[in-house]
């Protein structure tokens, strides 16, 4: 903190306070808003706000379960930072998140085979 009091453009120290924030001391809102004041930075590489972005959705589904919002954010790096290999990353996870749902949905549409039995009466 004291190195962004000096420079609050400090992108290194203000990405470690994040970490800190959000993975060790669990302070993950106000880690998610660091990388937020990261992300929208004026002049911010578009590779490192894909980064920053990832790692906010990494966090929203890992400490807050939010996967409408984990989605939300992979989506945002594909079409604000689409030349970028986040944007790669997040639509792969994307698709991978799309065939497991359409496994699963088809899985519980299938009807399991059925097995008949008949019973042999031994007399006859």
């Amino acid at each position: 903190t004291a190195r962004l009091e000096d420079n609050p453009n400090d992108c290194e120290a203000r990405e470690r306070l994040a970490i800190i924030l959000a993975e060790r001391l669990g302070q993950v809102n106000l880690g998610l808003e660091q990388l937020q004041l990261l992300a929208t930075m004026p002049g911010a590489e578009p590779e490192s706000a894909a980064k920053w972005l990832g790692q906010m959705a990494e966090w929203e589904r890992r400490y807050h379960k939010n996967e409408t919002r984990f989605r939300a954010l992979l989506a945002q790096i594909i079409r604000d930072y689409p030349a970028t290999s986040f944007a790669l990353a997040a639509q792969r996870q994307l698709d991978l998140i799309e065939q497991e749902g359409y496994e699963e949905a088809r899985a519980s549409t299938e009807t399991p085979p059925t097995v008949s039995l008949r019973l042999i009466d031994p007399k006859s």
